[in-house]
């Protein structure tokens, strides 16, 4: 390969004996200089581009949000308990709401559909009822979410049993609930 001008500015002979075939980078320290700094050029480039993203997805999904149709309300508007769920717990909550309503009990069901994002008028669904209960299969994630979001001290009823919720269980939480009870969150 022939030597370009840079290359020569950039190296200096370096054989004892005069030999002009070996040559070596003069200034590491410079050359290594150089290269962080167009590193951490990049890296600045690569937080900004990050940022861009992180907006437009936040943009688009402030878009979703308002596409998503309102959460749907078995019970009255507001009340003592509200049985919030999702997946596949919709008919042992939506039974056991039932059931407490039979009984006089101000318990709605509230079943949600969309996740991220949540239904607009959730937050303000939720601060009208005195409780919330969040029944799972799982280890509380929807609980989680819920209060991130919306900061609600809403109790979770997990079942990591790989069995659905009975009504009973359910409504006996539910139960505990409006008589003021103190109830540990719990995996059942």
């Amino acid at each position: 390969r022939r030597m370009t001008r840079a290359d020569r500015l950039a190296s200096r002979d370096c054989g004892a004996d005069g030999d002009a075939g070996r040559r070596e980078v003069a200034n590491l320290a410079r050359v290594d200089d150089v290269g962080a700094t167009i590193q951490k050029a990049l890296q600045r480039l690569g937080e900004r581009i990050d940022l861009q993203m992180i907006r437009v997805r936040a943009r688009k999904i402030a878009g979703i949000a308002r596409e998503v149709p309102p959460t749907e309300l078995f019970g009255p508007s507001d009340g003592d308990v509200l049985l919030l769920g999702w997946g596949g717990t919709y008919g042992s909550i939506r039974e056991a709401a039932r059931q407490l309503q039979t009984e006089g009990q101000r318990v709605a069901h509230a079943h949600l559909r969309h996740l991220n994002p949540f239904p607009p008028d959730l937050g303000a669904l939720l601060g009208r009822y005195r409780r919330v209960l969040i029944p799972e299969i799982n280890l509380g994630q929807l609980l989680r979410l819920v209060r991130a979001e919306f900061l609600v001290d809403a109790l979770g009823f997990n079942k990591v049993q790989g069995r659905p919720f009975k009504v009973s269980e359910i409504a006996d939480r539910a139960r505990k609930l409006l008589r003021n009870e103190r109830l540990e969150e719990s995996a059942a």
